[in-house]
């Protein structure tokens, strides 16, 4: 009966139960020297084949022709409190990233590294079973297959890198979970998508895949109340998925005209919609776009708003009263009030009224994040460290300001917060 196989040394080796069998090209050579000639599992970690057998203590080294006691690796398993008699050591299986060894015997699973060892049992959830199987993830996690009773994940780090052997790059810009729990990265590399079934993402790069988009870089993702997922690109535009298909946000001209606005209000649109760096989702389902300003006279910019059907329903700049045309940041509050951060400071917009609220000891502030807490209160992240805006009634009623020269912040950059 074949129990395991492994490749070491260009030598296939074949765990049984009358042995370990060692391939050498058409030739066979029988290791039989065991207590218990069954061989649950085989093992290959820094150079060495490792062997499992059905008895107490049954951890072997092959090496050199020879079959040698693993003592370096049951003493460490011997620091198990919980082992009342040491024949209870039975190797059920063993398996390695490279970096740790994980050995496996009933009910209880130890991780080797840099000698020294975790022990993983019942205390951490683990069915006092016969471990069947063990297998390392591309993430680190490790499965444990249990006799009879199912299969366990045990999750060593609290924190997954994405990296490239992950399919993921760049400067991560956006992070959004859409509906179906899938989630999309707006990066400096394009975009980045992983569905919730799977570990490891999928680039989609802009320049090829959105109609119309001569840049890359995703800044922000959201998602409307019809399903669609939208994506801010500075330089490029505003495109949304649909059906399994990119589009672009078009914009007519010759309709906003129409729609009231004068000329160079609607050519500051079309500017600010090829600019996006931020949007929202109000609960009517409106788009809300804030935008860049590019070019020495400060061309574009503003908040931008469109219905679900994609039309232009309001723009506000500072023609109508916001303290800077280039936005950072949007946050839509508790009381569906609109907060932008700009590069000289934040305004608010209430009931359709912007706004202009200046607390801030340097009128060149930049705002890069707001957040609401628990209390309707509200922070705001800057390059001047952040605030806390206290409210009463909706209205402000106490600002804190909190730095790195009174109150121990590493920095008075801050970018984002949560």
């Amino acid at each position: 009966i074949i129990e395991c196989m492994m490749e070491f040394n260009d030598e296939l080796f074949i765990g049984t139960n009358v042995g370990l069998i060692r391939k050498i090209e058409d030739k066979f050579i029988l290791y039989n020297e065991f207590t218990s000639n069954t061989i649950n599992s085989l093992c290959v970690f820094k150079g060495q084949l490792l062997i499992g057998a059905n008895e107490p203590q049954g951890l072997y080294i092959y090496n050199n022709d020879k079959i040698e006691k693993g003592n370096v690796y049951i003493d460490l398993i011997k620091k198990d409190s919980t082992i009342i008699n040491e024949d209870d050591i039975t190797i059920n299986h063993i398996t390695t990233d490279n970096e740790r060894l994980v050995i496996a015997r009933y009910g209880t699973t130890y991780i080797i590294n840099n000698n020294q060892i975790k022990i993983i049992d019942r205390h951490n959830g683990l069915t006092q079973s016969r471990i069947k199987d063990l297998l390392i993830g591309n993430e680190g996690s490790i499965w444990v297959s249990i006799y009879s009773n199912g299969m366990a994940q045990y999750i060593e780090k609290p924190f997954i890198s994405y990296l490239k052997r992950n399919n993921y790059g760049g400067a991560a810009h956006s992070i959004y979970v859409d509906s179906n729990n899938n989630i999309w990265a707006g990066s400096s590399y394009g975009l980045f998508y992983k569905k919730a079934t799977n570990l490891s993402f999928r680039k989609i790069d802009p320049t090829r895949e959105f109609p119309q988009c001569k840049k890359g870089s995703v800044w922000s993702i959201t998602e409307d109340h019809l399903n669609r997922i939208w994506f801010s690109i500075p330089s490029g535009g505003v495109f949304y998925y649909k059906n399994r298909s990119y589009y672009k946000l078009k914009i007519n001209k010759e309709k906003l005209l129409n729609q009231g606005y004068n000329d160079e209000t609607a050519s500051s649109i079309l500017m600010a919609c090829e600019q996006p760096r931020c949007m929202k989702i109000d609960e009517l389902g409106n788009l809300w776009i804030g935008s860049f300003t590019y070019g020495q006279k400060r061309e574009g910019g503003g908040v931008t708003v469109f219905n679900e059907k994609l039309e232009v329903t309001n723009y506000f700049n500072e023609e109508n009263g916001l303290n800077f045309n280039h936005i950072i940041c949007l946050y839509i509050d508790s009381y569906k009030d609109l907060w932008i951060g700009s590069y000289k400071g934040i305004n608010r917009i209430k009931n359709g009224i912007i706004e202009n609220i200046s607390f801030f000891k340097d009128s060149s502030t930049t705002i890069y994040s707001i957040k609401e807490d628990s209390d309707g209160n509200i922070f705001a992240s800057s390059n001047n460290g952040f605030y806390k805006l206290i409210l009463n009634d909706r209205k402000i009623d106490t600002v804190l300001h909190y730095d790195e020269i009174n109150n121990g912040i590493m920095s008075n950059v801050i970018y984002s917060m949560e």
